[in-house]
């Protein structure tokens, strides 16, 4: 989905268009357009307007049912409306700025890519000590809560906090959908909470758990000096 398409065109409705319509319609247009180009005749005229019409048509009639899911679940769920509001006030422009960092200016996605990795990796400071001399440090150096030493999970506390979960959020690096893991939450709660308990018994955190998606996040007016940005991780 396209993240500068209107509220309405959200998920469920792009690929039920992808399915039922888009997918043979679009791909019809297009090759009906290319054939009218090169012999415009009534009749692939004609065939080109339908196809048209019906592309437009559909989707008027996806705005119009959205708009009534709106209006139907006001009270309960104020998300859609300023969802909408966003789109037609203050709708984010097709092309993203160029990027500029020490003098290099990036345009395409995998420049600004490379350039955020540069910046991100100037500022982050690595830690001075390596694993070998980290696990020298005993227990009794640390200065460790009681409580603490104490702690694991529940079943029932990760079965919870998978239930809480919000659906509207994107999935983490490890593409598991959100819905899964809320929908699923009674089957793998104890799965989950036997790996969080080895961990804290271990003290050991697997490198797949410190794997992150980092979004740049504009701090400033300007959108184009690369300083300007912060990693944002999403877990």
């Amino acid at each position: 989905m396209d993240a500068n398409s209107p509220p309405w065109i959200d998920r469920e409705v792009t690929h039920f268009i992808r399915i039922k319509y888009s997918v043979f319609f679009i791909r019809k247009k297009y090759s009906v357009l290319k054939k009218y180009r090169k012999c415009r005749t009534e009749y692939r005229k004609r065939k080109l307007c339908q196809i048209s019409q019906i592309i437009k048509y559909l989707v008027k009639r996806k705005h119009r049912d959205y708009l009534l899911k709106i209006q139907d679940s006001f009270r309960d769920n104020q998300r859609l409306f300023w969802s909408y509001h966003k789109a037609v006030f203050d709708h984010r422009s097709t092309q993203t700025p160029a990027i500029s960092y020490k003098g290099k200016l990036a345009e395409t996605t995998s420049d600004k890519a490379e350039l955020f990795y540069c910046y991100f990796s100037y500022v982050f400071q690595p830690s001075k000590y390596n694993q070998h001399q980290a696990s020298k440090f005993s227990s009794s150096q640390l200065r460790i809560d009681a409580q603490l030493l104490e702690m694991d999970f529940s079943e029932h506390n990760v079965a919870n906090c998978l239930r809480n979960f919000d659906t509207s959020k994107a999935s983490g690096p490890d593409g598991i959908p959100v819905r899964f893991l809320k929908e699923c939450s009674q089957k793998i709660a104890p799965n989950l909470c036997s790996f969080f308990n080895l961990s804290l018994q271990s003290s050991w955190i697997p490198s797949e758990w410190k794997s992150a998606d980092i979004t740049p996040i504009n701090k400033e007016d300007s959108k184009e000096p690369g300083e300007n940005y912060r990693p944002i991780s999403l877990l």
